[in-house]
C-alpha cells in the first residue's frame, strides 16, 4: 500500500510532515477496525511502513502527560500494540526510546500493583517519575521523528510511489 505522491512535494516536507504522510494513511484504515482487520492492513504494508505506523501509534502520548500516562496504560493493557511499538523503535534503531519506555513500564507496573488500571499512577511520587519521563519523551519524541524521516527519505520506494 504505497501513498501516490508528487515528487516535489515528497522533497518539500519537513521530517514530520513526512512522518504523518507516510504512516498516517494505514493509521486512518485501522482506526476502529476489528483486531483481525488491523492485522491485516499490517499485513499488506512494508516493513518500513510497519515500523513507521506502529511508531504513529505512540505519537498523540507527546501532545500531553495525561496522554502520556494514558498511552502508556492502553499499550500496556494490548501486549501485542506494546510489542509491536517497541519493535519499530528497534528497527529505526531508537535506543533511547526504547530505554524510555521500558523505564517507564517499570514505573506504571509498579504503580498498578494492587491498584486499578492506571489508577495509582496519578498519586504521588510515581506522578513524578512519570512528569520526569514524559519530559524526556517529549525531547527524544522529535529526534526519533528526523530519523525516521531520514529512513523514508533513503528507502522512499518503501512508503510511496512518485510521480515525477
Amino acid at each position: 500500500m504505497l501513498l501516490e505522491m508528487e515528487k516535489g512535494q515528497f522533497d518539500s516536507f519537513g521530517d514530520l510532515e513526512l512522518f504523518l504522510a507516510c504512516s498516517e494513511p494505514a493509521v486512518r484504515r485501522m482506526s476502529g477496525r476489528e483486531p483481525a482487520a488491523k492485522k491485516e492492513i499490517m499485513d499488506e504494508l512494508s516493513e518500513g511502513q510497519r515500523a513507521a505506523c506502529l511508531f504513529r501509534v505512540l505519537y498523540p502520548a507527546s501532545g500531553s502527560e495525561k496522554d502520556f500516562r494514558a498511552w502508556l496504560s492502553y499499550l500496556l493493557e494490548q501486549p501485542s500494540y506494546w510489542d509491536g511499538v517497541l519493535g519499530s523503535l528497534r528497527f529505526f534503531g531508537e535506543a533511547a526510546m526504547l530505554s524510555l519506555l521500558e523505564d517507564a513500564r517499570g514505573v506504571v507496573e509498579q504503580a498498578n500493583r494492587g491498584s486499578r488500571s492506571g489508577a495509582a499512577i496519578e498519586e504521588g511520587e510515581l506522578h513524578g517519575q512519570i512528569g520526569f519521563l514524559y519530559e524526556s519523551f517529549r525531547t527524544i519524541v522529535p529526534e526519533s521523528v528526523e530519523r525516521i524521516a531520514v529512513y523514508i527519505r533513503s528507502h522512499p520506494d518503501q512508503f510511496v510511489r512518485l510521480r515525477h
